[in-house]
């Protein structure tokens, strides 16, 4: 028979975690799914967000980013990785258009950027001879979604720059086309990261076991 205190150890509650959308198909569905069924007494709820803000100051648990633009006080665990980055269209819109051969020539490109807030991401990196450069791209539309823009690019209106891992399933089905792969940079990937005291609460002590899990197994 289990005493009190084992049960108050029992991971129980809302575990709050805010997260980019491209992530959650390609990576967390299936460890959120495996989790709840054996933890049923929490509940997961996903919030998904590309920007980088302090989520810790608005309630949640845990979040998932590059590590390029982690806290440096934080605790990080990395979920998959090196991530790389490629600008991808279907084949009508670069049959329509030409396709690039430098990363320059996406100036005359119509190229989807996705926005949060104030802020676009229209400066695009790449890399050539192990130098990191920015080419700063224009275009007709604007979405704060990322997987709403792949959308728009699969329908044939222009260019859009993604992790490699998102789209690669259209890639191999021959729906999207990736072009400057030479000039692909990579980062190291995608980090769960928490606050140090965090680690104390059951249910994100139980989540972050869970993921070590599923890398193991994979």
């Amino acid at each position: 028979m289990r005493d009190a205190g084992t049960f108050a150890e029992q991971p129980t509650g809302r575990l709050r975690l805010n997260v980019p959308q491209m992530v959650y198909p390609h990576f967390l569905k299936p460890v959120v799914a495996s989790f709840l069924k054996k933890y049923p007494d929490v509940t997961v709820e996903l919030c998904f967000q590309n920007a980088a803000t302090d989520i810790f100051e608005r309630g949640f648990d845990a979040g998932i980013r590059v590590s390029d633009i982690l806290a440096k006080d934080m605790v990080a665990l990395r979920l998959f990785g090196p991530l790389r980055y490629v600008v991808v269209g279907s084949p009508k819109y670069l049959d329509k258009v030409g396709r690039p051969e430098h990363p320059r020539d996406l100036l005359s490109q119509n190229c989807i950027r996705v926005g949060v807030g104030d802020r676009i991401y229209d400066r695009w990196e790449f890399e050539s001879e192990r130098k990191a450069f920015e080419v700063q791209v224009k275009g007709s539309l604007i979405m704060n979604d990322s997987l709403l823009a792949m959308g728009a690019a699969l329908d044939d209106l222009g260019l859009i720059y993604s992790t490699e891992d998102a789209i690669i399933n259209n890639v191999e089905a021959g729906d999207l086309e990736i072009v400057l792969g030479q000039y692909a940079p990579t980062s190291t990937g995608w980090f769960l990261y928490f606050p140090q005291r965090s680690q104390v609460h059951p249910k994100l002590r139980a989540f972050i076991e869970h993921v070590k899990q599923h890398q193991r197994v994979k």
